[in-house]
């Protein structure tokens, strides 16, 4: 059962998904932080799960600008909100959107989480893609279902055999 914290007002903007796997080509950084730090200052409403490094440094360029975030959890809803989430929840800026697939995070998990992110957006944002990275699929998927798709570092790594 899927359950809302926030502003679910957040819902009726247009929604930018960033999705960035846990290891990331290292050239992707800096364009990724330029690029949440443009949108941010833009008033965009990101959409994540907010769980890899980079997908961290986004949340907190995000949080700085006072930007609005959706962040969904593939796990069930908080037992107690962290407190560094409840200033945002009262400022209005931020929804926490729980999926309810468990207790912990694993890969099947998480899948779903990003499928269901993805979903969500109009557009989704790769720093990059490597065909090795569980999102590799999603974003084959998206591509061909003509997604409006962004890959902020315009290559895509092929693992070598």
């Amino acid at each position: 059962m899927i359950e809302y914290l926030g502003n679910t007002d957040l819902l009726q903007r247009e929604l930018t998904a960033f999705l960035a796997p846990s290891r990331i080509v290292p050239e992707s950084v800096l364009p990724t932080l330029d690029w949440a730090s443009q949108m941010a200052r833009g008033g965009a409403v990101v959409v994540s799960g907010f769980t890899s490094r980079l997908e961290q440094d986004v949340w907190d360029v995000w949080q700085r600008a006072a930007a609005p975030m959706v962040m969904v959890n593939a796990r069930h809803s908080y037992r107690r909100v962290p407190q560094h989430l409840l200033a945002l929840l009262g400022q209005g800026q931020l929804l926490i959107i729980s999926l309810g697939l468990g207790t912990r995070l694993n890969r099947k998990n998480a899948i779903q989480r990003n499928a269901y992110v993805a979903s969500l957006a109009s557009l989704v944002v790769f720093p990059s893609i490597d065909s090795t990275s569980s999102l590799f699929q999603l974003y084959r998927e998206l591509t061909d279902n003509h997604k409006n798709v962004k890959l902020l570092i315009s290559q895509i790594k092929q693992q070598s055999f």
